[in-house]
């Protein structure tokens, strides 16, 4: 994962994923290190930016042999933002695809050119099992009950849908549970990890890996090197997991004890930061307010989604798909009408 004719840097968010991969790397070479934060002009605080925190004292344990760079992003969103995510491939559902890109700018700003990237630990070594939606909507690792899974796929709805899309509800819900049920092997915690793999991590992989080529930077993920995800799969998955405790990881946590702070290998797993969500929430229902009419226009939007007639009375998770995929739309009909050269 180190070897290129170019320097390798690495994200550093504080987790343990981040951390280890970073702790490791800095053995053979300085190691750039990159860490987002959210903040304003005068630049980011550790009050509200949990993540500086953990990734400073990580940079602190490895001084010398890592430069810490902490990449500040803003909470407000515009549409140059939607279209900078915009994959034709892939309809962006998740507006942290700003940060990520954020990320990967930092990345190609600091004129580097590969960074290592912690996906794919949660996915083979049972990360999100302490995870509230997991408990909910998949298994509680210390009540297993393999119904629990039944309720996964309307978790992941996302909200505004219009009726017409959502009578094609139970036969999609259908075929996501008909593959757990017929296709996957093992126990239930390694059955619903592998259905994670086979279903979420293909997507994460995806927007990843569009994200940086945005950016002209190349994303490599250790954790998905095939002997390791091969060897996690291949040891007893409960011994990847405390289910009293709810700590997932657990091989690798132990792995890594001694070598990073005791403070991160008992943090709760946490997902990739969020910008403060009330700005965010206020620029979306400002950019719905603003565009109203070409989203009632557009064909394809209109049929999908049922436009909010108050959009400062919703949140995020219904604004963002609608205005992501209104822009996707936009962006695919724009493709379509430019001519091939001869």
């Amino acid at each position: 994962m180190l070897m290129g004719d170019v320097p390798v840097a690495a994200f550093l968010s504080g987790g343990l994923d981040s951390s280890a991969i970073s702790a490791l790397a800095c053995r053979t070479r300085l190691l750039p290190c990159v860490t987002t934060a959210y903040g304003d002009d005068t630049g980011p605080s550790e009050e509200g930016n949990e993540d500086l925190s953990y990734s400073r004292a990580v940079a602190r344990r490895l001084a010398g042999r890592v430069h810490h760079h902490v990449s500040v992003q803003p909470h407000v969103l515009d549409l140059e933002d939607l279209d900078a995510v915009c994959d034709l491939a892939a309809v962006g559902d998740d507006l942290r695809h700003v940060a990520i890109l954020g990320n990967y700018r930092a990345v190609r700003d600091l004129g580097l050119r590969v960074v290592l990237n912690g996906q794919g630990a949660d996915e083979i070594m049972g990360g999100y099992i302490a995870r509230p939606d997991f408990v909910r909507n998949i298994l509680d690792v210390r009540s297993p009950d393999p119904s629990t899974v039944r309720s996964l796929p309307a978790s992941r709805q996302v909200p505004g849908l219009s009726p017409q899309l959502l009578s094609l509800r139970p036969q999609a819900h259908a075929e996501v549970l008909a593959y757990y049920r017929d296709v996957l092997t093992g126990p239930p915690l390694e059955r619903v990890h592998r259905l994670l793999v086979h279903t979420q991590l293909t997507r994460v992989v995806q927007f990843e890996d569009f994200l940086a080529m945005r950016m002209s930077v190349e994303a490599r993920f250790p954790f998905l090197d095939h002997r390791l995800v091969a060897w996690a799969f291949q040891q007893p998955f409960d011994t990847h997991v405390n289910a009293p405790a709810r700590h997932g990881k657990v091989l690798l946590t132990a792995a890594m004890r001694g070598t990073l702070p005791t403070e991160h290998l008992d943090r709760p797993k946490a997902v990739f930061p969020f910008p403060d969500m009330r700005t965010v929430q206020a620029s979306l229902a400002a950019l719905v307010t603003e565009h109203r009419a070409e989203l009632h226009n557009d064909p394809l939007v209109s049929s999908l989604f049922t436009i909010p007639a108050d959009p400062a009375a919703f949140g995020p998770d219904t604004l963002w798909p609608l205005l992501a995929l209104w822009r996707w739309h936009c962006k695919l009909r724009t493709t379509a009408r430019t001519p091939v050269p001869a």
